[in-house]
């Protein structure tokens, strides 16, 4: 058998850990494109077995992109400890924390934090960040493009600092456990302590070099960490939770709102509004009735709100509110049909239509755009079309799962994952079903062949060529895993773990662990699909 050689037996095996996908192979009428292939270094055999399953530690864990894949995973020789990245080993340290390893939220960026005698480093593709003498809790925040980055660290002065792209931007004389950079990179904040009053150590927020709320009266020394300190996507706002004279606060852009739901704050898709639970006050205290707060004017009350929700376009608020044993969705203002329980609202691309699941007795239903559809056992998991005309769920009923399109039932299965997801003209639907012990994919309800387990994408990348023309999915029977693309099999390798998927290029990518005598290699297979 060669290694990658198109046929049958495409490639000896798969990376047995997630990582990439990028191979794109032409769609069967048309010829294939170029197809490269690079090797990527050698690997143990057991790299990809999951921990703590694996008694070596080897720990791989796949990344997948729309830019393409990777496989990280920690290797040893002798006492030391090392990182591999896409087959390539990193310096060596004395430990390397197995759980404390990130990637950018593009998946460009592999960093990870390692220790060498008794100086931590923070390694950023590949390159060390200043020596430091520990780290905070939560060591790095990315920005959602992945350019920039920040983390909290020990100076080998004594002091604590904030790391911004591998430079000193904040200093502390207190630990600071937790430090926040916004999307646009412009602001800064982090966790500190300071006495209070009262003589004790009270945790404080610093946003852009200022003081939040003063610590004295503040009680509880994990008050700030309950929940989270946000940033709009804009980078123009920021809030967060905190505790005065025993009453827990909710801080908006440095104004302190003393009766609000603290951890409540909902801000808008484009970073310009913003929304709160607050309770109405009775004798200057919290009453039993919550209420929605947008932009500091309180919305119509119609019972204690759960969740806040805003559309695609920032424009439209919607919101859940439970009253007297029952729900109801308020959208724009206007209260929609009550219900036993309502589960969260799905706005379509253009904002202009919503659905939610609602819950009647022992049954539940779709409610789309107002309008109450038919009951089932369970509805959930809404999907719009990129066009929003079109709308899917999932259904359950009589013990079986359906997709349901544009009001249609489609095959029945005993589970179904994966999906359902649209294609980018909107014409088309895929999801993956099981019938029995076996899966089948599914194109606009034509049930493809069965499988002992299909490999369906991930959460950040599409099994939908960019122009929507093609798809793809591994597949395995017995312990033979073939790629399937636009319904026919196109490759066969002996284990598939991650992949295919297609990148934002218009390629698809995978990673392979190929056999070669007694080694792992590891190579990284792409396609062209134009």
């Amino acid at each position: 058998m060669t290694p990658l050689s198109r046929g049958k037996h495409f490639y000896t095996a798969l990376l047995g850990c997630t990582i990439s996908l990028s191979c794109v192979i032409a769609a069967p009428a048309q010829s294939p494109g170029q197809i490269l292939r690079q090797r990527l270094g050698i690997i143990p055999p057991d790299a990809t077995q999951p921990a703590p399953d694996n008694p070596n530690g080897w720990n791989g864990l796949p990344i997948n992109t729309t830019s393409g894949c990777h496989f990280v995973y920690i290797g040893h020789s002798d006492r030391k400890q090392f990182m591999v990245v896409d087959g390539q080993p990193g310096p060596e340290f004395d430990q390397i924390q197995p759980n404390d390893r990130w990637y950018s939220p593009d998946g460009t960026r592999v960093t990870y934090t390692a220790r060498s005698g008794d100086k931590w480093f923070v390694m950023m593709d590949g390159q060390p960040g200043p020596p430091c003498l520990a780290l905070g809790i939560w060591p790095v925040n990315f920005t959602p493009d992945g350019k920039h980055y920040c983390y909290p660290a020990q100076a080998g002065t004594g002091k604590w600092i904030v790391i911004v792209d591998g430079k000193q931007a904040a200093e502390s004389l207190f630990p600071i456990e937790q430090a926040f950079i916004s999307p646009n990179a412009r602001r800064l904040a982090y966790i500190t302590s300071k006495r209070g009053s009262d003589g004790a150590y009270h945790p404080l927020f610093i946003v852009d070099g200022q003081e939040g709320i003063e610590p004295a009266g503040m009680h509880g020394g994990n008050a700030l960490y309950d929940k989270h300190f946000v940033f709009s996507s804009n980078g123009s706002n920021f809030a967060y939770p905190a505790t005065i004279n025993n009453d827990d606060v909710l801080v908006i852009n440095g104004g302190i709102h003393d009766l609000a739901e603290p951890g409540s704050t909902c801000f808008s898709p484009d970073g310009n509004r913003y929304a709160f639970v607050g309770w109405d006050p009775v004798n200057g205290r919290r009453g039993e009735q919550t209420f929605v707060n947008l932009d500091g004017r309180p919305q119509p009350t119609y019972g204690n709100t759960e969740e806040i929700f805003f559309s695609p376009d920032s424009a439209r608020l919607a919101y859940s509110v439970r009253k007297g044993g029952k729900s109801i969705i308020v959208m724009d203002g206007r209260p929609g049909t009550e219900f036993d329980w309502v589960g969260p609202v799905y706005f379509s691309p253009d904002s202009k239509r919503f659905a939610y699941e609602a819950e009647s007795g022992k049954n539940q239903c779709p409610v789309i755009d107002n309008q109450v559809g038919r009951k089932y056992d369970e509805v959930n998991c809404f999907v719009f079309s990129p066009d929003s005309r079109r709308v899917a769920y999932l259904a359950k009923e009589d013990g079986s799962w359906m997709v349901v399109t544009d009001h249609q039932a489609g095959p029945r299965f005993d589970d179904i994952k994966a999906g359902p997801t649209f294609t980018s003209d909107s014409r088309h639907i895929l999801y993956a079903g099981r019938k029995f012990d076996k899966w089948h994919m599914v194109f606009d309800d034509q049930v493809g062949p069965e499988f002992d387990d299909i490999w369906f994408s991930s959460l950040n990348c599409s099994p939908l060529s960019p122009d929507g023309k093609h798809w793809a999915y591994g597949a395995r029977t017995g312990r033979k895993w073939v790629i399937m693309v636009d319904g026919r099999q196109a490759a066969e390798c002996n284990e598939l773990v991650s992949g295919p998927i297609f990148r934002s290029d218009g390629m698809m990518e995978y990673l392979a662990e190929l056999k070669d005598s007694d080694q792992s290699i590891l190579y990284r297979v792409t396609e062209s699909f134009r």
